[in-house]
């Protein structure tokens, strides 16, 4: 019986040529796993190098939505090498295209280019897959497709083949490939196109029968046209498109992915087919980019587009150079109060790649980065970095009473707090079920940091030492803010659930539960509060239940929350598509698609009266935190951190500083995320 430290109840599910993949269960996380174990009598020397490069591939590119994300690498009790992944319950391509024949043109060029990306990405970061397929492709959430199986990836930076034979399926290997001749990205560019073929037609485009011999199908991948597409009654551009891609000699097809992608957008465009969101591109597939380089130069740093990873607030969506102008369409003018003049900020900064969020403690700042899901600790007085970790998730992660946000087309019914970009781009944030990113919540104490994800709704405490797993629980669905209370307990929002639980902090152990509509909670010297987007509620929160404290706040959707010691403050959203405007759909670049609704205000809501107070500050409020001096706010796109009068909201202060998000305060500095210029500040008045 195979036995992999921490792992428990493993049962075989599927079988290669050299490997072993098991579903099991993950002990100190309480979560299904896939292991993939190296059987023993192949375990030689070649294949325990490629079980690392399977390994290294796998975790640098786990970011990425469309590939299988790595939790860990161990071994068996044999020895064994052992790959513990995602677990992933909806089969393959090759399974669906078994059961279902072959796909419609929107769905297989749609998941091409989703792939395409993913594998741009792994060439970014010099890695070329080398196997290719519909078996390795699997299926997650909501069809969703995911790169697997790295097992025969090859990093660029180690020089050329050596010219050993290749293990990839010979169905999907280039003629160059099977040849035994140096091979590159436009080798996994024929694999992606015999892929697509399968998809279209529902064979591989050499496979006749299924007992051809490996000898016949080598044969005709080199000398064979492939299958006309147009037979199919497949357009033609795509039809040339695969032809290009299945070119015999590499010179004569797409000369890198990214030329690829262009080319499938183009297609796509022609055929009147919905652009598709692309993580890797700088840009979304509306605006295609192109390469004439054969052998472009290799990016050592690959990392999503900041514009997909920005953390923000609950509803709140803020675009990084286009906000100012697309903000203007929203205000007749700007009532902005006038403060004393602009003070100088005394700023130390930390770099951290695209920093999310962050949770300040008398010990350090923990910061978490949306490039390689880790969690930094940061000295408190100096801002020097004092260790870090890896989450063990994909880094798509959003932090600190941070919600779902999603790249999507506003003209889509349900789509709120839409901003039109200069670059024909949109961004939106969803509220509905089943269009949700990966969205991680982050707060810490002197012991703990505790973690809750929306991707598996789970809660997890880690120690702050050692960045081990203390505990995880399961919360219930959208975990989308968490706080502590002083006491000795952890509360969790679920937004879609509509539940608020508290959990010991120590032990994860279930204290209480109430259902109540809400999105955000926070703690502060006026004890728990939480507020609803839906409702624009806000509501004190006690073990004993919750009361409703202000219903309804009429300025619009309440995007961040912060308790001081007679009130609670929140900030409004930023606008919504009005339902005329989705029927009307403008196209892209033509008019704005945006209504105000809030923007750039700060409510006072009194605890002990309810009575709302509510003043225009101005621009775009990405943070908001209390103190003993009052109320700090940072505007993004004024790049201003305001320090607003905590019983008044007059602006008391006004400093210039940088295009900040999130904020944390201490006794005598305000830590600020900036994930434009990839860093971390810790500022103080001068």
């Amino acid at each position: 019986m195979v036995r992999v430290p921490g792992l428990s109840a493993l049962e075989e599910i599927a079988r290669g040529g050299n490997s072993v993949v098991y579903r099991a269960r993950q002990d100190s996380l309480g979560r299904t796993v896939a292991v993939k174990v190296l059987g023993n009598e192949r375990l030689n020397g070649t294949a325990e190098e490629q079980f690392q490069r399977e390994c290294a591939a796998l975790a640098s590119l786990s970011w990425h939505p469309n590939v299988v994300a790595i939790h860990d690498a161990s071994t068996t009790s044999d020895g064994a090498p052992a790959l513990v992944m995602e677990y992933l319950r909806g089969g393959s391509l090759a399974d669906r295209v078994a059961t279902a024949g072959p796909m419609d043109v929107e769905a297989a060029t749609r998941i091409t280019l989703q792939l395409a990306d993913a594998l741009s990405a792994a060439h970014d970061a010099g890695i070329s897959h080398r196997d290719i397929k519909p078996g390795n492709v699997l299926v997650g959430a909501e069809g969703t497709p995911k790169l697997a199986d790295f097992g025969l990836a090859a990093l660029a930076t180690a020089g050329p083949d050596d010219g050993r034979p290749q293990a990839a399926s010979v169905a999907y290997a280039a003629p160059e490939v099977l040849a035994g001749e140096p091979a590159d990205g436009r080798s996994d560019i024929w694999a992606l196109g015999a892929t697509l073929h399968e998809l279209l037609a529902g064979s591989a485009p050499f496979v006749h029968t299924s007992h051809d011999a490996v000898s016949e199908i080598i044969e005709r991948v080199a000398h064979e046209q492939e299958p006309d597409l147009r037979d199919r009654e497949i357009p033609d551009e795509l039809a040339s498109l695969v032809e290009s891609m299945l070119a015999k000699d590499p010179d004569d097809r797409p000369s890198s992915m990214s030329e690829l992608i262009s080319d499938l957008v183009r297609v796509r465009a022609s055929l009147h087919l919905p652009a598709v969101e692309l993580p890797n591109r700088p840009h979304s597939s509306d605006r295609a980019a192109t390469s004439d380089d054969p052998n472009p130069t290799l990016d050592t740093d690959p990392r999503p587009t900041k514009l997909r990873l920005i953390g923000l607030g609950v509803g709140l969506v803020v675009l990084i150079g286009a906000v100012a102008t697309a903000l203007a369409l929203l205000r007749d003018g700007d009532a902005r109060p006038t403060p004393s003049p602009p003070t100088t900020l005394l700023s130390v900064s930390t770099p951290v790649p695209l920093p999310q969020g962050i949770a300040v403690t008398d010990d350090a700042a923990w910061v978490t980065s949306g490039v390689d899901g880790t969690v930094a600790a940061l000295d408190p007085g100096s801002g020097s970095p004092i260790r870090s970790w890896a989450l063990g998730a994909t880094p798509f992660l959003e932090f600190d009473a941070a919600a779902l946000v999603a790249r999507a087309d506003p003209t889509m019914p349900g789509a709120h707090n839409a901003i039109e970009l200069l670059d024909s781009q949109r961004l939106s944030f969803w509220e509905q079920l089943g269009h949700a990113d990966y969205v991680t919540t982050v707060i810490a104490d002197e012991r703990l940091v505790y973690v809750s994800s929306l991707t598996d709704s789970t809660l997890t405490a880690y120690d702050a030492e050692t960045g081990k797993a203390r505990w995880q629980v399961t919360v219930g669905v959208m975990p989308s803010s968490i706080t502590l209370d002083g006491a000795g307990h952890v509360w969790v929002a679920n937004q879609a659930s509509s539940l608020v639980q508290v959990f010991d902090a120590a032990d994860g152990s279930l204290v209480t539960q109430f259902e109540i509509p809400t999105d955000l909670v926070a703690s502060g010297p006026a004890g728990i509060w939480t507020c609803s987007q839906t409702f624009t509620t806000v509501s004190r929160l006690r073990l004993a239940g919750a009361e409703e404290v202000a219903a309804p706040i009429a300025l619009g959707r309440l995007s961040k929350l912060a308790v001081g010691s007679a009130a609670v403050y929140a900030t409004a959203g930023q606008g919504r598509v009005s339902e005329q405007q989705l029927e009307d759909q403008p196209p892209l670049g033509q008019g704005s698609l945006v209504e105000g609704q809030g923007a750039g205000t700060i409510s006072r809501i009194d605890a002990a009266s309810g009575e709302v107070t509510t003043t225009d500050v101005g621009g775009v409020i990405t943070g908001i935190a209390y103190s003993d001096d009052g109320v700090w706010v940072q505007d993004y796109n004024g790049e201003r951190l305001l320090l607003l009068d905590a019983d008044t909201l007059e602006i008391i202060e006004e400093y210039d500083n940088q295009p900040g998000f999130d904020l944390s305060v201490t006794d005598d500095a305000v830590w600020i995320t900036d994930p434009t210029n990839d860093v971390v500040w810790r500022v103080t008045a001068g």
